[in-house]
């Protein structure tokens, strides 16, 4: 049973880290001041 409980745990250390590279390096512009991209009316 640990098996999948270090597998899920390993995901999700993995995801929060390529989560906070995202956010910090900029790859979505999240600001509310910027327009929308083409597809969003």
């Amino acid at each position: 049973m640990k098996g999948p409980i270090k597998t899920l745990t390993a995901a999700s250390v993995v995801a929060a880290i390529v989560g906070a590279g995202v956010e910090y390096f900029g790859v979505f512009n999240v600001g509310a001041d910027a327009p929308h991209s083409l597809p969003v009316p």
